[in-house]
């Protein structure tokens, strides 16, 4: 047991020497125009990969330097008794700055990296919201939790419309491309086949001011503009 215990104080205090290494050393970009990236653990099998358009969870440390300086610590997302939670973002969003982004991109899920942002690709002559000074060069420690498509709103909406045309084509008998009141009965009455659970919907367009309120260009019927007026083909 106590040979195990002083294993286990030798680990952290190794631990806790190689993160005072890294915060001491002053971090200098080797291009003003790109980002440095070290690798320093991937795992075996990559099964997915960082992309634009996905939402990414990592843990992140973090340093400023300006001009090779001592790096100057400015946060992390995990602290030392576990709270915190990771950092998420769309890459490609702009939503972290550029050199983070192209820090990442690329990243298997499980790997860390460790990278170094010019100030170009940081905050440039800005401050980092009064924690990190203008013109500072940034080392980020990275590890990579998660990547997950995020569902296109657009896609939703599209097939959200092609799903109400296929119910605005069964409700135009005759096929002329509008709806006509009497079309509109037919189906409530459930002739030619109807719908029931659409039978209340319609009989709010077929009853009172509502149809003409659709009917845009006064012609007695409903083109499926009329009728669905947020859909997009």
């Amino acid at each position: 047991m106590l040979v195990r215990l002083l294993l286990c104080s030798a680990l952290q205090l190794a631990t806790w020497s190689t993160t005072f290494v890294l915060a001491s050393a002053g971090s200098i970009s080797s291009s003003p125009n790109l980002v440095d990236i070290d690798s320093y653990f991937r795992p075996d099998e990559c099964k997915k990969i960082a992309q634009r358009g996905q939402m990414l969870q990592m843990h992140y440390q973090g340093w400023w330097s300006i001009d090779g300086s001592d790096d100057t610590f400015f946060g992390q997302s995990l602290q030392e008794d576990g709270s915190g939670k990771p950092l998420q973002f769309t890459l490609g969003k702009g939503e972290v700055i550029k050199g983070w982004e192209d820090g990442v991109a690329g990243m298997c899920v499980g790997e860390k990296r460790v990278v170094i942002v010019p100030p170009a690709l940081a905050f440039g002559e800005k401050d980092g919201g009064g924690h990190i000074p203008s013109g500072a060069t940034l080392k980020l420690d990275l590890e990579l939790l998660g990547a997950q498509d995020v569902f296109n709103r657009n896609s939703k909406r599209a097939a959200h419309t092609k799903s109400m045309k296929k119910v605005f084509d069964r409700l135009d008998f005759n096929s002329d491309g509008k709806l006509s009141q009497d079309e509109l009965y037919r189906h409530i009455s459930n002739d030619g086949q109807g719908h029931v659970d659409f039978a209340s919907e319609l009989m709010d367009v077929l009853h009172g001011p509502q149809f003409s309120k659709s009917d845009k260009d006064g012609d007695g019927l409903l083109s499926f503009a009329e009728w669905h007026p947020h859909g997009e083909l």
